[in-house]
């Protein structure tokens, strides 16, 4: 296999135009600087342009950087890029560099060629065994491994990948990208196929999974980078190489890149970070819950998160230490982990929960809390729980295919981009690794399925597209009867399943999340009250 070699090089913005020796080197062409279009002229000098250029061989430039390639791509001319009178496509460097290959530009793949650019309509092979392909997709050998090729950046005919960038340093690192581990030595790239050693003892391997010389380990996520000393800097370049993250599950101190576990709790003035990733604010009773990825100050302000702290996400994101009646019993939520309740417990304002679930106010009223009811450990009352939704495994899922994680939603499946946090209980990440509430770790392989609610699926027990399950019930003749391994019995009753569906006789359906409708004749429903199919 080919290694990938990719070569970064940089643009120069230097404020005067018109004494550049490199200018010298393009005759009749084309520039971007400072987000302006210029033309240069024979002598090196530059125009600014004001009109349409139309540079003769059916390319033309209007004094936006809008460029209309012969054959009809069209594309925008970004910052150091130089069209030459021949039409082809440059960069500029300490030089002017030629570009050839593939460029990947305005969201498509285009072909570079010495007089145009199109777009790139069929997979081409590269360097004899690399393949990419019109969406971007760059597969490395003969495996299933492909990096996404990103805006501006260049696959050459030799297979190397050009990224136009302002880093200014040559320095060696590893980087996790698509879920692909690279190493880069003196600015020539590879991909680490087995295990890549720092100088300092720490080693990475092709799963991103990074083990110290004092056999710390921890996983690298998508755009973490370990520079050339083997420390780790996260997003947007390493500017938070400072801070608390937390990693499979755990919470790291990280300073100037070295990282070690949080074994006590971090406290600044009046901000505690737990070894759990629980923020407390001594200025409000509210919580906030430290997700996989997140980043935070050392004062416990939030700097990067992976999940979002959207409204949809704040019941996860914001807590509230409380009791809670669930199913007859009481639940005590302390820092987001839920235990039983088994003694009386008072309240910061003198009220006394009891094991029946009865409140006996400080006042000395007394009543009994409904399902779901939640009371703050301050007193205060909060919003009804609402009961937890199940999902179909047979349309909703996570599964390994051909190496890469599938997020399946509705049956229409969609490659996983990022870590994927299932209802607080475990942690799926795009190698494949789950990291469990309890600290286990699993790894799926190929073909495993793992549902939304955190339950592998094994292959005997999944429906196929137009496959009935092995039971399901069914309105037939007026009457209903349960299908179980093709075998139908009348119901005779109003029956319960296991998954909290209610089934009555006349064909009224109660889900547990209290929805309800009417079975008609020849409709079918599956345990957990989900419409199959209606002949």
């Amino acid at each position: 296999m080919k290694h990938l070699l990719l070569f970064t090089f940089f643009i120069v913005f230097p404020f005067f135009l018109q004494a550049q020796d490199d200018m010298k080197l393009v005759k009749d062409g084309i520039i971007m600087r400072e987000g302006k279009v210029y033309k240069i002229d024979k002598d090196g000098t530059t125009t600014l342009v004001v009109t349409e250029s139309d540079l003769g061989n059916g390319t033309h430039v209007s004094r936006n950087g809008d460029i209309s390639w012969p054959g009809g791509v069209k594309t925008k001319l970004k910052e150091g890029e130089i069209i030459l009178k021949s039409g082809g496509l440059g960069i500029l460097q300490s030089r002017v560099k030629q570009l050839n290959g593939f460029i990947f530009k305005d969201g498509k793949m285009c072909e570079i060629s010495p007089t145009t650019l199109r777009a790139l309509e069929a997979e081409r092979v590269v360097a004899d065994s690399n393949r990419i392909k019109p969406d971007g997709r760059y597969y490395i050998g003969r495996g299933g491994k492909f990096i996404q090729i990103r805006e501006n950046e260049v696959v050459t005919l030799a297979g190397e990948i050009l990224m136009i960038s302002d880093d200014n340093t040559f320095e060696s690192y590893v980087i996790k990208r698509d879920a692909v581990v690279i190493k880069s030595v003196n600015s020539k790239m590879g991909i680490v196929d087995v295990e890549y050693l720092f100088p300092n003892g720490t080693k990475v391997n092709a799963q991103g999974l990074v083990t110290t010389k004092e056999g710390l380990s921890f996983s690298l996520h998508n755009g973490e980078k370990l520079n050339s000393k083997g420390e780790l800097f996260l997003q947007n370049d390493g500017l938070f190489s400072n801070g608390l993250v937390k990693k499979d599950g755990l919470v790291y101190l990280l300073k100037d890149g070295k990282i070690s576990a949080l074994k006590d709790d971090y406290v600044q003035d009046t901000t505690r970070v737990s070894t759990k990733g629980i923020i407390t604010y001594s200025s409000k009773p509210e919580k906030f819950v430290m997700k996989e990825g997140d980043i935070v100050s050392f004062d416990g302000k939030l700097m990067i998160t992976n999940t979002g702290c959207a409204d949809k996400s704040k019941k996860e994101r914001f807590i509230i230490d409380h009791i809670a009646f669930k199913e007859g019993k009481l639940f005590i939520i302390k820092d987001a982990e839920s235990s039983l309740l088994t003694k009386e417990i008072t309240l910061s304002d003198g009220s006394k929960i009891l094991k029946t679930g009865h409140i006996i106010k400080a006042n000395g009223s007394k009543m009994q809390l409904h399902e779901g009811q939640r009371i703050a450990l301050t007193g205060d009352e909060l919003p009804d729980e609402k009961p937890e939704e199940t999902t179909n495994p047979d349309k909703n899922y996570i599964t390994m295919l051909k190496g890469r994680m599938w997020l399946v939603t509705d049956g229409k499946p969609g490659l996983l981009k990022e870590d994927y946090n299932i209802k607080g209980k475990m942690i799926v990440k795009i190698d494949g690794f789950v990291q469990k509430s309890d600290g286990s770790k699993i790894i799926l392989k190929e073909n495993d399925r793992l549902s939304l609610d955190g339950i592998l699926i094994p292959v005997d027990k999944r429906q196929l597209p137009g496959q009935l399950p092995i039971e399901y019930y069914i309105m037939k003749n007026g009457k209903m009867w349960m299908v179980h391994e093709g075998k139908p019995t009348k119901l005779d009753k109003d029956v319960v399943t296991v998954e909290g569906t209610k089934i009555f006789l006349d064909g009224n359906i109660t889900k547990k999340d209290k929805n309800k409708f009417v079975l008609k004749e020849g409709d079918k429903i599956d345990p957990r009250g989900e419409i199959l199919s209606a002949k």
